[in-house]
């Protein structure tokens, strides 16, 4: 009997999408293109942020955020998903914290945790980070 395969999630680009990557990709220059320097700047301002920095991965972005964490607030350890994949634990690693793998238990606890969370969004989908938020600062986090 043939398995099928059933996938986490669908990606789905509509035509103006792919004609803008179609745009970028066919110029000399990926990351250094002037486009990404327009993005940075409109995202920037489309969150209200004074600077916003493209990355080349995840992994990268992920890392950038823990070193400026770092400057503000020193931590030792951070729990990550144990069902993230290796960016969040390869971004730790990087920026000299020790990660911690956690998961769920049957009672509902994170088992042993440190005082510091990644929340991982999973496969483009966004949690719901105002009520994530809302539990952490319950438990002073």
């Amino acid at each position: 009997m043939k398995e099928k395969f059933i996938p986490q999630f669908i990606p789905y680009w509509d035509k103006n999408e792919i004609k803008a990557v179609e745009r970028v990709l066919s110029k000399d220059y990926l990351n250094e293109h002037k486009t990404v320097r327009e993005f940075e700047k409109k995202f920037a301002k489309f969150v209200g942020a004074k600077y916003c920095i493209t990355c080349t991965s995840g992994t990268t972005a992920l890392y950038i955020g823990l070193i400026a964490l770092l400057e503000k607030s020193p931590i030792k350890s951070i729990s990550i998903p144990d069902y993230a994949g290796i960016f969040a634990a390869n971004a730790t690693k990087q920026a000299q914290v020790k990660p911690i793998l956690t998961d769920v238990e049957r009672n509902g606890s994170l088992g042993k945790t440190s005082n510091s969370r990644f929340v991982v969004h999973s496969n483009g989908r966004i949690g719901k980070s105002s009520q994530i938020e809302d539990c952490a600062q319950a438990i002073s986090l």
